[in-house]
């Protein structure tokens, strides 16, 4: 803007050559020392802030999945530039635990994020930044796989109960320590791991069993003990398991959401399924019990052990035993037992 349209400089008739010049010497110097303080003056700068933020809603959905199976929790911080139309372009400036998703998931959520951009002056600008701290938390870890619903039919010894993890060996880790031998093979497994909480959460572990033995499953899985760490948050469960041995089940050639623990079934005892038949057959006061040994590669080898009566059923669910849903997690040498009431 011209210095004129700020300062009138306009001499007056009010005295001799020498005040009029003087008067308008004045008048510049004034003026200039406001322009000069004007064009030093340090903008006023406003950071972005919040207009929308996601909701839980957001996080379910992108939570990785193997991840919410496994009961892992993650941090993720993202540095982020805000930008002219409200949105954010973030990228990941840390990520823990490594290799479970939560960096990629983070990056996600970052797109419904919503900003008020950068004002220098009252005028949007781009170029503010931001971090975003992104947590990946469960309130209560549970089962969330469908067939948690039977854990009450399982004997007490083939349940699990399991904290969620803060830290906790991926697929890939799996991957390496699966043994040799057994892989080339195509042959599944499980170590079981007898485990005390340390005071930093770590786990001291022993072996308790392999299925099936003699294939280095059991030594297989405690070289991951010690990449497991107790979520801090879960405190409950470290308390009530002071002192008290948790168990393990670390599976090797399993589904993902069975990578690495069994998080509902032990393979301490047997897997005990209760069926009830259809309301039409229902009412004959019939039962059986078949029971199950899994093999690999061949199907299971089933027996019918108790049989009150004759039924074409009883026959049919034998059958569909020998084929058990692959989501299970079954190794050789697990044992299924299925109590039909008729």
């Amino acid at each position: 803007m011209p210095l004129s349209s700020h300062c009138n400089l306009g001499a007056q008739q009010v005295g001799g050559r020498h005040l009029r010049i003087g008067l308008i010497g004045a008048g510049a110097l004034l003026c200039l020392a406001a322009a000069a303080q004007a064009q030093t003056r340090a903008p006023e700068w406003r950071d972005p802030e919040w207009i929308a933020r996601p909701d839980g809603e957001v996080f379910a959905e992108n939570y990785p999945p193997a991840a919410l199976a496994q009961g892992v929790v993650g941090r993720v911080m993202l540095e982020c530039a805000v930008l002219l139309d409200t949105t954010a372009h973030c990228a990941v400036s840390s990520e823990t635990p490594l290799y479970w998703g939560f960096g990629d998931a983070a990056l996600a959520i970052g797109r419904s994020f919503r900003f008020r951009p950068t004002e220098r002056d009252g005028v949007p600008v781009e170029g503010g930044r931001v971090r975003i701290p992104v947590r990946f938390s469960m309130a209560a870890y549970d089962n969330t796989h469908w067939f948690a619903a039977i854990m009450d039919t399982l004997a007490p010894e083939a349940r699990v109960d399991l904290p969620s993890w803060e830290q906790a060996p991926n697929a890939q880790m799996v991957e390496l320590a699966y043994p040799r031998a057994a892989q080339e093979a195509g042959l599944v497994g499980r170590g079981v791991l007898g485990c005390l909480i340390n005071p930093d959460r770590t786990l001291a572990c022993e072996i308790d069993r392999e299925s099936p033995e003699g294939h280095g499953f059991g030594a297989a899985a405690l070289t991951l003990a010690p990449r497991f760490v107790v979520n801090e948050a879960d405190s409950a469960f470290i308390a009530a398991h002071a002192g008290e041995k948790i168990f393990l089940p670390i599976n090797f050639g399993a589904p993902p959401e069975l990578t690495p623990l069994h998080t509902f079934y032990s393979g301490r005892g047997p897997f005990r399924l209760r069926v009830t038949a259809p309301p039409e057959i229902s009412n004959l006061g019939a039962s059986a019990t078949i029971r199950c040994v899994m093999r690999t590669p061949q199907a299971p080898r089933c027996v019918t052990e108790q049989q009150s009566v004759a039924l074409d059923e009883i026959e049919q669910m034998r059958a569909a035993a020998e084929t058990p849903e692959s989501g299970i997690g079954f190794v050789p040498g697990d044992e299924l037992v299925v109590e039909l009431r008729f």
